[in-house]
């Protein structure tokens, strides 16, 4: 069964003292995790920008890319552990 919005805004937000709270600190998250574009995720890992593409359309290597729009960002913290896991030797 879909939730309505109003069963997510109940879910996702705390009511804390009359406004609203998110679980997750926006500070926490804007330093830890900023979003890079393809072309600036592609030369953080050393490929090019559409060998990225092929991995999200083929689904080899799951970056969890964001799509906003037509735009595709991927979190740093994503690429940093696909970095750690797959080109340790």
């Amino acid at each position: 069964m879909l939730k309505t919005n109003r069963e997510y805004e109940t879910t996702d937000l705390n009511f804390d003292g009359g406004s609203f709270e998110s679980n997750l600190c926006r500070e926490d998250v804007t330093q830890k995790d900023s979003l890079m574009n393809r072309k600036e995720a592609a030369r953080y890992l050393n490929f090019k920008p559409n060998t990225l593409a092929v991995w999200d359309c083929t689904r080899r290597y799951d970056l969890k890319p964001i799509k906003i729009g037509r735009s595709v960002r991927y979190r740093k913290s994503v690429l940093d552990q696909f970095l750690l896991t797959f080109l340790t030797p």
